[in-house]
C-alpha cells in the first residue's frame, strides 16, 4: 500500500478545509464497509518490531483489534504478504522477517499470526480481509532471500528494478501460477472473509521484461498493451480461483486512484492529471470492474475535494459510475495518515475526511470505504473521535440540539470587542461595542456607562475629532484603552481632482485599454479617455469623429493641470451580414488644450462580430457562472459546464468577460476563445423526451454539439435556452409528469423549449447536465414530508455555517474569542441536532473552526445535490452606524425557487420566537447562488447589538432557534 499513490500527492493544494456532519441513515445502514488497513511491513503497524515473543505477538494484535473495534470499523484489512513472504503457515511462500528479524524462520511456539488475527477479528465482528502485495518479492536493501524462497529457486523469475526492489515478472504463466497457488492457500486454509491486492503491479514503463516479451508477447506489437494483458489474465485468473474454492470468501484490488486520465489517456478516464494505474502500472482496473473480475474495488483516493490535478469528489463520481450496474462493491481509500500533516488548508484537521465519508454516503453505488493506515488513527486522538462519532450507532447520533453544549462567556471580564483594536477611521461617528460586570459601575473616560444589557454588554456612539481618540474603559481595577485615529478629511467633502504634469490624453485610459473590444452590430459602446479638465476632446473611429463630454468642467484656479474622464457613446453600425467579424480599427483620441493638440491611438482595436461569426467560447473548468451583464452585481444566472460552447458576441477591451449569444456572459477566464468555420456552431436536436427518476424530471436533448445554455424561471414556467442548434422536437409527456406542457421554437442560432408547470406544483431546483449524448434539463420535485416522529426521513439537507478559520466573521463585545464564526457553527450543530432527530440525513460544510471558500460551500451543496441548503450567518452594521436598537433575524434569497423557502423560514421561526422582523429579503450573496435546491441565507442576530449578541449567546435561546428552524423545515415539506 502506497502512502503516496500519485506523484502529485505530495503536492499541498490548499483550496478547502471542509467538514461535513454525520448521516444519520447512512450511520443506520450495517452493510457499509469500515475498513482499515494494518500494515506489517518495516513494521509499520504490526509488530511493532521484529523478535517479539507470542504473548507480545498476541497482546498487540488485541490491542489493535480492540481500538478498531472502539473506532467503529467492521472490516480489518491485515497485510500477510508484504513482500514475497508470509505471515501465516505457508508451504510456498518463507516466513516474514518483519517476525523474527529473519527471513524463513518461524515464530516461537508454533504461532500463526494470520489465525490469530481472523479468530480475534470475528470474535469482535469484525470482518478479516488477507492484503497481499502479490507481485514485489523484496525491498531494496532488505533482509537476505531465505533458502526456501521461490525466488532464490527461480531467479529467472524476478526482475530487479531500478530503485533496487525486487519484482516478480507477470509476464511470465510460471509467476502467475505461483502467486495464485499462494492466495488458494490463504482462502482453503484460513477461515479470511476477503483478499485484497494491493495496488503494485508493474512497477513503472522501464521495468526489464524486453526477453519475456519477446519470448510470451505472442501476437502482440505493444509492450504496453501486453502488459496490460497480463495483469488482466492474472486478475481474472484469481479472482475465479478463489470462487471456484470459496464462494463466500470475496476478492478485491486497492489500486492507484486513478485509471486514466481524460485528457491524455483515454476519453473514459477523469478529469484529473495524475498517476494512472492504465499507463503507469498497467493495471486496466476500469476493465476489471466492468468485466467482474473483482467483488470490489477501493481506489485510494488521497485526495481533498477541490484539489487541482486530483479532485476528491470528481474521482469519487467518476468510479461510482464505473461501478454502476456491474455488481462490484466500490469502497473508498481515504487518506486518514494526511490528517493533521500540515497547520492550515484541507488536512489540517479531521474535517476533510469526515466531509469524504459523508459524499460516500450520498452516493448509492459506494458502499464504504478503508482508511489508510491504523497507526495513523490510533495516535491522532482527534481523527480517532471523529470515526467513532462517524461510525456510531444511530442512538449515539441523533440527539436534540440541547446535547450540542456551547461555550459560555465569562461574565465580569471587562472588554471591548468592536474594535477589537487601536484603528485608523474616516468617519467621525464611530459605534464601541464592549463587555462589562452587570453588577458593577462601568466608565469610559470618566463617564459612567448606562445603558448596558443583563449580562453588561454596552454599545456607545462616539464622536471623533481629528487625529488620536483615546477611549479608556475601567472597571473594578480592570482597564481596556481603544485609540481610535480619525484620518485628515474624515467625514466627507469633495476631493480635488488629480493632478497632471502635462496635457496629454492619459496613458492607459483610452478604451480599449489592454484588449480588443468585440460586439454585435447595432450595440452601443462606451468611449472613454482621460484628458485636461477644459480640454476639447473627440474621438475618430470608423469614419465618423465623435466629440467627448467631460465628468466635470470645475477645477482649482491655480493655473495647475488637473485631470478627468471623457466619454461617448458610440453605436455599432447595423450590418445584416452573417458569419464575419468586421474590423472597424482602433479608435484615435484628439485633445486640444489651450495650444497644445495631441492625439493617441488606443491599445485595442473594435470588432463587428456578426451573426453566427466563426468566433467560439468554450467552457474550460467544470462549472462556470453566467450573467446578466458583464459584471458580478446583481449574482449569477446560472451556469454551464465543461465543454459547452457558443458563438462569441462580445469580449470586453478589459479582457475580463464575453457575451454569448444565448444573451448570458460569463468570465473570460472560464473559457477559451478560439476561431472555427462559419457553420462549426450549428447542428440539430435528433431526438427530445421526458423522464422521471426518483427525484428529479429530466428533459434529454440529443444532439452533438455542446452548445450554451440559458435557464429563466418565470412563475411557473422554466424556459431552456440552447445555442448553436437550429431544430427543437417536441417530446410527450409522461401522464405523471410534473409538467403540465412543453413547447419549443427555434431562433437565429438557438432553440428554445418551454416547460410549463402543472397547477400548483412546486419546482426545487433545476440543473443543466451535459453528457455524450446532448444535453439534459432537470427539474426537482420537491419530496414530501411522512407522518409520524420521522417525517423528514429520505430528506437530505445541507446546513452551513458561515465563515470559520481566520475569517471570524462579524464581531461583537467579546474581542475574538466569541465571533460571528462561533455561533453560526453551535447553531449548525444544534440544527444538526434537530434535523436528523426528525429523520434528516443532514450535512455540515464544516464541523470544525476552520476556514472554508465560500466557492467550496457551492461545490460541495453541487457535489450532493440534497433538497435543501441552509447557510448559517450573524449580522453587523458598518462601524459609523448605531446599532442599539438594529436588531432581529432575517433570511436572503438570490433564485427565484429559494423564495418559498426563505419566507416560509422567516415567517415560521419569528412566529415562534416572537423575534423582530426584518424581512425575507433578495440579494447577491455567493452561497445562494445554486438552482439546484433551494438555498437560503439565515441572519440569525446582530453582533454588533448588546441585546442581540446576549440572546445569541444564551444555550436555551440557540436550541430554541434550531428546534424552531427545523420545524419551519418539516412546514416547508408538508
Amino acid at each position: 500500500m502506497k502512502k503516496t499513490a500519485l506523484c502529485v500527492a505530495a503536492a499541498f493544494f490548499c483550496f478547502s478545509a471542509l467538514s461535513w456532519g454525520q448521516a444519520s441513515a447512512a450511520a443506520e445502514d450495517v452493510t457499509e464497509f469500515r475498513g482499515v488497513w494494518v500494515a506489517t511491513t518495516l513494521n509499520l503497524d504490526y509488530p511493532s518490531r521484529r523478535g517479539l515473543d507470542t504473548a507480545q505477538l498476541k497482546s498487540e494484535a488485541d490491542a489493535i483489534l480492540d481500538t478498531a473495534a472502539q473506532a467503529g470499523f467492521n472490516a480489518v484489512i491485515f497485510q500477510v504478504r508484504p513482500s514475497g513472504d508470509a505471515l501465516y503457515d505457508s508451504n510456498i511462500f518463507p516466513w516474514s522477517a518483519e517476525i523474527t528479524g529473519k527471513q524463513g524462520e518461524a515464530p516461537k511456539d508454533g504461532f500463526d499470526p494470520l489465525k490469530y488475527w481472523v479468530d480475534g477479528a470475528h470474535s469482535r465482528g469484525m470482518e478479516l480481509h488477507a492484503w497481499v502485495n502479490p507481485l514485489r518479492v523484496s525491498r531494496a536493501n532488505s533482509v537476505p532471500l531465505s533458502d526456501d524462497n521461490p525466488a532464490k529457486h527461480h531467479p529467472e523469475w524476478t526482475v530487479t528494478y531500478s530503485d533496487g526492489t525486487v519484482w516478480y515478472d507477470p509476464g511470465l504463466p510460471e509467476v502467475r501460477e505461483l502467486i495464485t497457488l499462494g492466495v488458494l492457500e490463504i482462502v482453503n486454509g484460513y477461515d479470511v472473509d476477503g483478499i485484497q491486492f494491493d495496488d503494485y503491479f508493474y512497477p513503472g514503463a522501464d521495468f526489464a521484461d524486453d526477453e519475456t516479451f519477446k519470448k510470451h508477447g505472442g501476437e502482440f506489437t505493444d509492450k504496453n498493451n501486453w502488459r496490460r494483458e497480463n495483469t488482466n489474465i492474472f486478475i481474472r485468473g484469481v479472482y475465479q480461483a478463489v470462487k471456484a474454492s470459496r464462494e463466500d470468501c470475496v476478492f478485491g484490488v486497492s489500486p492507484a486512484g486513478i485509471w486514466a486520465n481524460k485528457t491524455t489517456s483515454s476519453a473514459f478516464g477523469s478529469d484529473t492529471s495524475g498517476y494512472e494505474s492504465y499507463s503507469q502500472s498497467y493495471a486496466d482496473t476500469r476493465r476489471w470492474v466492468k468485466n467482474g473480475w473483482l467483488d470490489y474495488i477501493a481506489p485510494q483516493i488521497y485526495w481533498e475535494v477541490g484539489y487541482a490535478k486530483a479532485d476528491y469528489a470528481i474521482l469519487s463520481a467518476w468510479w461510482a459510475d464505473v461501478v454502476k450496474g456491474t455488481g462490484v462493491k466500490l469502497y473508498i481509500g481515504h487518506a486518514a495518515w494526511r490528517t493533521g500533516e500540515s497547520k492550515t488548508g484541507a488536512w489540517s484537521t479531521t474535517a476533510e475526511i469526515e466531509r469524504q465519508v459523508a459524499l460516500s454516503r450520498a452516493s448509492a453505488q459506494i458502499s464504504g470505504g478503508i482508511h489508510f493506515r491504523f497507526s495513523f488513527i490510533a495516535n491522532n486522538r482527534d481523527l480517532f473521535t471523529s470515526l467513532q462519532r462517524l461510525y456510531a450507532s444511530p442512538a449515539d447520533v441523533n440527539s436534540p440540539a440541547a446535547s450540542v453544549k456551547m461555550k459560555q462567556p465569562d461574565i465580569g471580564v471587562l472588554a471591548v470587542g468592536r474594535p477589537a483594536d487601536d484603528m485608523r477611521v474616516t468617519n467621525p461617528a464611530f459605534y464601541i461595542v464592549g463587555a462589562s460586570d452587570p453588577a458593577k459601575a462601568v466608565s469610559v473616560n470618566g463617564e459612567e456607562i448606562e445603558n448596558r444589557t443583563a449580562s453588561g454588554y454596552f454599545g456607545i456612539m462616539v464622536t471623533l475629532k481629528p487625529g488620536e481618540n483615546v477611549f479608556t474603559f475601567k472597571q473594578d481595577g480592570q482597564t481596556v484603552t481603544r485609540k481610535l485615529t480619525l484620518l485628515s478629511g474624515g467625514g466627507g467633502g469633495a476631493s480635488a481632482p488629480p493632478e497632471m504634469q502635462r496635457a496629454e490624453i492619459v496613458p492607459g485610459t483610452a478604451f480599449p485599454v489592454y484588449r480588443d473590444e468585440i460586439a454585435r452590430p447595432g450595440d452601443t459602446l462606451t468611449l472613454r479617455c482621460s484628458a485636461p479638465i477644459g480640454a476639447s476632446v473627440s474621438v475618430r473611429i470608423a469614419g465618423k469623429t465623435i466629440n467627448m463630454k467631460p465628468q466635470t468642467t470645475e477645477k482649482p484656479d491655480d493655473g495647475k493641470i488637473y485631470r478627468t474622464a471623457f466619454t461617448a457613446e458610440f453605436k455599432l453600425p447595423d450590418l445584416s451580414v452573417r458569419n464575419r467579424i468586421i474590423p472597424l480599427g482602433a479608435p484615435v483620441y484628439v485633445m486640444e488644450y489651450g495650444d497644445v493638440t495631441a492625439a493617441h491611438r488606443a491599445a485595442g482595436s473594435i470588432y463587428l462580430s456578426t451573426p453566427e461569426a466563426p468566433y467560439f467560447a468554450e467552457v474550460l473548468g467544470e462549472h462556470a457562472f453566467t450573467y446578466n451583464g458583464a459584471s458580478t452585481s446583481g449574482g449569477s444566472s446560472g451556469e454551464i459546464s465543461r465543454g459547452q460552447r457558443d458563438f462569441v458576441t462580445h469580449v470586453t477591451g478589459s479582457g475580463e468577460w464575453v457575451r454569448l449569444s444565448v444573451g448570458a456572459w460569463v468570465q473570460r477566464a472560464d473559457v477559451r476563445l478560439f476561431n472555427g468555420t462559419p457553420t462549426a456552431g450549428l447542428a440539430v436536436i435528433t431526438s427530445a423526451s421526458v423522464s422521471l427518476g426518483d427525484k428529479w424530471e429530466s428533459l434529454a436533448l440529443a444532439t452533438s454539439f455542446p452548445g450554451a445554455t440559458t435557464v429563466k424561471l418565470d412563475g411557473r414556467n422554466v424556459t431552456l435556452r440552447v445555442s448553436g442548434v437550429n431544430s427543437a422536437p417536441v417530446p410527450k409527456l409522461p401522464s405523471d409528469s410534473m409538467l403540465s406542457s412543453v413547447t419549443s421554437r427555434t431562433g437565429a442560432g438557438f432553440s428554445e423549449y418551454t416547460l410549463t408547470l402543472k397547477e400548483g406544483q412546486r419546482l426545487d431546483g433545476y440543473l443543466v447536465v451535459r453528457d455524450a449524448a446532448g444535453i439534459s434539463l432537470r427539474l426537482k420535485r420537491p419530496p414530501k414530508a411522512k407522518t409520524g416522529t420521522k417525517p423528514l426521513e429520505g430528506i437530505v439537507i445541507l446546513v452551513d455555517a458561515g465563515h470559520g478559520g481566520s475569517d471570524g466573521g462579524a464581531v461583537g463585545p467579546l474581542d475574538k474569542v466569541f465571533t460571528e464564526s462561533y455561533f453560526n457553527l453551535y447553531a449548525a450543530l444544534k440544527l444538526q441536532a434537530e434535523l436528523q432527530d426528525l429523520g434528516a440525513q443532514v450535512h455540515l460544510t464544516r464541523a470544525a473552526d476552520m476556514a472554508l471558500p465560500v466557492q467550496s460551500r457551492v461545490n460541495i451543496s453541487r457535489a450532493l445535490l440534497p433538497d435543501m441548503f441552509i447557510s448559517l450567518h450573524c449580522n453587523s452594521m458598518p462601524y459609523e452606524t448605531d446599532a442599539t436598537n438594529i436588531k432581529g433575524l432575517s433570511t436572503w434569497y438570490r433564485q427565484a425557487l429559494s423564495l418559498p423557502l426563505s419566507q416560509r423560514l422567516y415567517e415560521s421561526v419569528n412566529a415562534e420566537l416572537g423575534l423582530h422582523k426584518r424581512g425575507a429579503t433578495q440579494s447577491n450573496l455567493y452561497v445562494c447562488r445554486p438552482n439546484w435546491t433551494p438555498s437560503v441565507l439565515v441572519e440569525q442576530a446582530f453582533m454588533c447589538t448588546p441585546s442581540d449578541f446576549e440572546w445569541l449567546s444564551s444555550e436555551s435561546n440557540q436550541n430554541a432557534l434550531a428546534a424552531a428552524i427545523a420545524n419551519a423545515v418539516v412546514k416547508y415539506f408538508e
